[in-house]
């Protein structure tokens, strides 16, 4: 097999959450460090103990700890540990997308729960939208509402996830998700049909943080363009888990990308109350 390149200090970090294989790999870590470049980029040849790790935590994307247990062929998903962090492992910028089955499962089952945006920290749809060619007033509304979100498996069939956005214009819009690495038709009713493909790729890769798995879905429209929507789920210090979304459409005639940030809370976390100032008498 050909080798690849995988970064030491990635490598180390990794060993450290893996106790069973740290003594082996904190050995050949040395001898590597020893011939590369002041811990810089380094080959580690495909058959190495270090390469068959980093090949799992890329294309597993959560610990043992973290990962739900699933079956290819239409079974549930059992759910995770309560305890477990849904939050996915560190891996290489590099790590190209995967589209198997049990990688894209054990991302989603991350996902699942009900969501409510908190617009203080989202970014407007009004660019994106607008883009899209959506009426303004239907803009202006998307843009202030708060609603919540159902993400869950398709009942008897794990292939597919299930994301209900319960709305204020209408009484909810269903958008599902295939998660066996197959193209499927998204049909917008703004904006007519899309042709889709689900995967799990590094994100962010633009160096302002260190990159996770995340689940990804990649959207095809003859006239619009191309968009990417990630979902994943991240740590925050006021409300828990939260769950980011990142919009991104490629306009077709080769515009700078229109990029949104969402982010949303479980339902039931309350919003802390701002701490009032007491007045000097």
């Amino acid at each position: 097999m050909a080798p690849c390149d995988i970064p030491v200090c990635l490598l180390e970090e990794v060993a450290k959450d893996v106790p069973e294989l740290r003594k082996e790999l904190s050995r050949t870590l040395e001898e590597l460090r020893q011939n590369s470049n002041e811990g810089g980029g380094v080959v580690v040849r495909a058959t190495s103990p270090i390469n068959r790790l980093h090949r799992t935590i890329s294309n597993d994307a959560l610990s043992p700890a973290q990962t739900a247990s699933s079956t290819t062929q239409g079974a549930s998903v059992t759910s995770a540990s309560p305890t477990s962090s849904p939050v996915a492992s560190v891996v290489d910028p590099r790590t190209p997308p995967v589209t198997d089955l049990a990688t894209l499962q054990r991302l989603a089952q991350a996902l699942v729960g009900r969501w409510v945006v908190v617009i203080k920290r989202s970014d407007p749809f009004e660019e994106l939208f607008k883009a899209l060619g959506i009426a303004w007033m239907k803009r202006k509304v998307m843009n202030s509402a708060v609603f919540p979100i159902s993400i869950d498996f398709k009942k008897d069939d794990a292939r597919f996830l299930h994301i209900i956005a319960h709305l204020p214009v209408v009484s909810e819009r269903l958008m599902v998700w295939r998660l066996d690495g197959e193209t499927f038709p998204c049909d917008d009713p703004d904006c007519g049909v899309w042709t889709a493909k689900c995967q799990a790729g590094p994100y962010p890769i633009d160096g302002s943080e260190r990159p996770h798995m995340a689940l990804q879905n990649v959207r095809e429209h003859d006239k619009l363009g191309s968009m990417i929507e990630t979902r994943r789920i991240i740590a925050d210090k006021t409300y828990g888990n939260m769950l980011h979304i990142e919009y991104r459409l490629r306009p077709k005639n080769g515009g700078k990308d229109i990029v949104v940030q969402r982010y949303l809370k479980q339902e039931g976390v309350k919003t802390p109350k701002a701490k009032r100032h007491e007045s000097i008498q």
